[in-house]
């Protein structure tokens, strides 16, 4: 049986693809899905291909096409999971044993070490997962005719209609007994397998089919670039995010052209041995090295800045693919906008379309991001993440009457009874669905705005 998410109603047609098993290596039970990528259309590996090359024609000094054993020893590590580092071993990498390593060699040696085109991370449940399951689950048990939003409004501690993790913590308490941990972590039963195709760096269109089924498989689409897949019979929940993330490598490169051009001056380079002993060029000591580009033991702009186009591209060569485990809470499935916050639009979504998969305590909920390198810094080029995702509501509010804008203190594109200055009678009036939230629409309506 084969499923397919096809973003951004792209057709993925025949042509080499990725694909990765989920299960193949996982450290704890995950549902039985393979993931078939593509980027921008192509081949996931032509970015990585392409990096290798451009890493091979950078540290080749004599300019003949391949590394010698004087070249590789000034090559920086490539980036491995969970923060490791791969440096390069001429020896190995030589498969040939003819004294030089060609672009060829380069892939295979990579591939083989860890630095390979895709590469998939699991991050196991944490003590709070188990936590905020707890918080929902007895926020379900509350009578039917009341919504998530009240259910947990005691949560809410600075009462601005934002559920943040730390607020959920506080009345979390003590780590939940053992016996409730493993409720919450059960096994996921085996399933007919699902592949999912996803076409990666297209926009999703708004318009996309919101609810899509084969088979047992079901996917549903909650907001741009975001999927849940869930299988009806079976206890658990995968979230997609669809979008890559990549290190801010040009906000470093800012910091770093800046202080150069303080610090060189009007010789237009740093030598390497006054970086070494200047406390105020530290930031310098471990990638000039390799930013060295004709080893003159001189550092020039034009070398730092290939330098930092050579570390972004490869920061972006690769996809790397995090699953991670949450048990039984629910929040990633509920956080529309992957901001770690909850507002009140997604929690009064999550009480409509969701509340059969969050009111099931024996659920799991698993998580599947598309994130860049684990490393803070790669040869010696700090990787900052990138900031969150726009907070900015997912509701279009910008034809909505002034005076619901302005009530609208979190810019969520909702006004709950907290945030209005109105009677409670009044704001029941406009409250057209009954649901305790003055919508855009509902404004607008009430105003007469069409």
């Amino acid at each position: 049986m084969r499923f397919s998410i096809l973003i951004a109603l792209m057709l993925i047609v025949s042509r080499a693809q990725a694909q990765i098993d989920l299960r193949a290596n996982a450290p704890y039970d995950v549902p039985a899905i393979s993931l078939e990528l593509s980027l921008h259309g192509q081949d996931v590996e032509k970015p990585w291909r392409d990096f290798l090359s451009k890493l091979v024609d950078y540290f080749d000094q004599d300019r003949d096409g391949t590394l010698n054993r004087e070249e590789v020893a000034r090559m920086m590590p490539l980036p491995l999971p969970d923060r490791g580092l791969l440096t390069l071993d001429f020896a190995t990498l030589d498969a040939n044993r003819n004294g030089a390593a060609a672009p060829q060699e380069m892939e295979e040696y990579s591939r083989l070490h860890g630095f390979a085109p895709v590469v998939v991370e699991y991050v196991p449940h944490a003590e709070r997962d188990l936590q905020l399951a707890h918080i929902f689950h007895k926020a379900m048990a509350t009578p039917s005719d009341t919504t998530l939003p009240q259910a947990l409004r005691r949560y809410d501690l600075n009462e601005d209609d934002v559920w943040e993790e730390n607020e959920f913590l506080a009345f979390a308490g003590d780590v939940l007994r053992q016996a409730d941990a493993a409720d919450l972590s059960q096994k996921v039963e085996s399933t007919p397998r699902a592949v999912l195709r996803i076409e990666l760096g297209s926009d999703l269109p708004e318009s996309a089919a919101a609810t899509t089924t084969q088979g047992d498989i079901v996917s549903t689409w909650l907001a741009s670039r975001r999927f849940r897949v869930s299988h009806p019979r079976e206890p658990w929940t995968l979230t997609v995010v669809a979008e890559r993330s990549a290190p801010d490598v040009a906000t470093t490169r800012e910091f770093l052209l800046a202080q150069f051009q303080a610090s060189a001056g009007s010789n237009g380079f740093l030598r390497l041995d006054e970086i070494g002993q200047s406390p105020s060029l530290s930031g310098f000591t471990e990638l000039a090295r390799y930013a060295d580009r004709d080893a003159d033991g001189q550092l020039t702009s034009e070398e730092l800045n290939a330098y930092c186009d050579l570390v972004a591209q490869g920061a972006a060569c690769q996809v790397w693919v995090q699953v991670t485990d949450h048990t039984g809470n629910p929040t990633a499935l509920i956080d529309g906008d992957s901001n770690g916050r909850l507002s009140m639009a997604e929690l009064s979504f999550a009480s409509v379309a969701l509340t059969s998969e969050i009111d099931c305590p024996s659920r799991r909920y698993f998580s599947l991001e598309f994130v860049g390198p684990s490393a803070k810094s790669w040869g010696g080029v700090a990787l900052p993440k990138r900031s969150s995702r726009s907070t900015t509501p997912t509701v279009a509010v910008t034809s909505s009457p002034k005076w619901f804008r302005a009530m609208d203190a979190n810019d969520d594109g909702l006004v709950t009874a907290r945030e209005s200055p109105l009677p409670a009678e009044h704001f029941r009036a406009l409250d057209a669905d009954a649901d305790g939230l003055l919508s855009a629409d509902e404004a607008s309506s009430a105003s007469g705005v069409k």
